[in-house]
């Protein structure tokens, strides 16, 4: 463990999740994970709801509870509200202990101030890609629904939850940009104050050597091979990876995927290699020569941080904090967003490098992981940061 600031308002300040960490994750839990991997005896107090907020299921009258079950709209909405309380009944007394949370969700910033009535400073850290609204109901299995009453809840919390919140700390400026085309942030959230500090990655190790993984995908050594780690949605551009594949092929470049795999075709092909989930994102990502990020937008993607804290270049969409990441290494490469073409040229580039200029820019990214994005350091400049604005709202 690290070795951060002493934290004053240790016990004035606490976070807040409905879910627990977890070093296989991104978005709040593997942000937290990192995160506590930087404190020693001085982390911050971490409150989540026991089972995330998943007890008392089939309490509902049967009646009730097939009308909830056949309607995706009363049945999401019902889940929020079931939160809701379940945050009201477990954890309001003791958040209401503290004068400073620190949220991550929409969804958790109106549980805290909505129905556990809490009356302190409340921090924000939004962490995703899209707007709540559209992250849902993208995930629902009738596409051709509009889901209009849906859309509009969906858009009222995530409202609600910029005009609950009293800052916010990004990662960094471009992180917070994509944030302006979101529901409520620029009516709510724009005028307050923001903080930024760079997210950390505590690298993982290998366990299974580049040959050995190959060996068994039944990848060839000298093959060029493009790991691509995510969720298999558009936001993530997923979609693109698989539209550009054939342009791969004629070059003998091969793919694997991984993540959870969706309604999005994937090519039937001995050179895609499509894995799943995986909790051993390391190993894929040694084994590769290249990690692609084709994001439509994104925030501050954290298997970008992993891949260069293993030491591999990655190509990434002009969006959120990869804007930010490519001013301080050599190791991540932008394609326009706007030119989806642009990412095979830029693949095609890369997989033509010299060997020397592949090594020098593998190192960069292995020195700018250990000395902006360590998790010391992730956690040093975070305490900072809240004791800032603890002093700014204790004026």
């Amino acid at each position: 463990m690290g070795q951060a600031t002493t934290n004053n308002t240790h016990d004035l300040f606490a976070i807040v999740h409905h879910t627990d960490v977890s070093a296989a994750a991104g978005g709040p839990p593997g942000y937290l994970y990192n995160l506590f991997c930087g404190f020693s005896d001085n982390k911050p107090d971490f409150i989540h709801l026991a089972g995330g907020g998943q007890r008392d299921r089939g309490k509902q009258k049967k009646s009730v509870g097939n009308l909830i079950r056949r309607n995706q709209t009363l049945r999401i909405i019902f889940f929020y509200m079931k939160q809701g309380i379940a945050y009201r009944r477990e954890l309001m007394e003791k958040i209401n202990t503290y004068k400073m949370i620190h949220v991550h969700t929409s969804e958790s910033a109106v549980y805290v101030r909505a129905f556990c009535k809490y009356k302190g400073c409340l921090i924000f850290t939004p962490h995703r890609p899209e707007s709540l609204s559209k992250e849902i109901i993208a995930g629902l299995p009738d596409k051709k629904h509009k889901y209009l009453i849906l859309n509009l809840f969906l858009n009222a919390i995530e409202k609600r939850s910029y005009k609950y919140c009293d800052a916010f700390i990004f990662p960094s400026r471009g992180a917070a940009r994509i944030y302006k085309r979101f529901p409520g942030y620029v009516r709510y959230g724009m005028g307050k104050p923001h903080e930024y500090v760079y997210t950390g990655i505590r690298k993982k190790e290998v366990t299974i050597g580049r040959e050995t993984y190959r060996e068994k995908l039944g990848i060839a050594r000298d093959t060029f091979l493009i790991a691509y780690i995510g969720r298999h949605s558009s936001i993530k551009g997923y979609d693109r990876l698989v539209g550009i594949y054939p342009g791969l092929r004629d070059y003998d470049i091969e793919v694997a995927a991984a993540g959870k795999i969706s309604d999005i075709e994937f090519p039937k092909d001995k050179g895609w290699h499509e894995l799943g989930y995986i909790t051993d994102s390391q190993n894929l990502i040694n084994a590769a020569d290249l990690v692609v990020a084709p994001n439509r937008d994104t925030y501050f993607d954290l298997i970008i941080l992993e891949a260069l804290a293993q030491g591999k270049r990655v190509i990434t969409s002009n969006t959120g904090g990869s804007n930010d990441i490519v001013k301080d290494t050599i190791a991540l490469d932008l394609f326009d967003n706007e030119d989806e073409s642009d990412l095979l040229t830029k693949i095609l580039e890369a997989k033509d490098q010299d060997k020397q200029k592949v090594c020098q820019m593998e190192n960069d990214g292995i020195s700018f992981c250990r000395e902006r994005c360590g998790v010391d350091r992730f956690a040093d400049n975070y305490l900072k940061c809240v004791q800032r604005l603890y002093r700014s709202f204790s004026k």
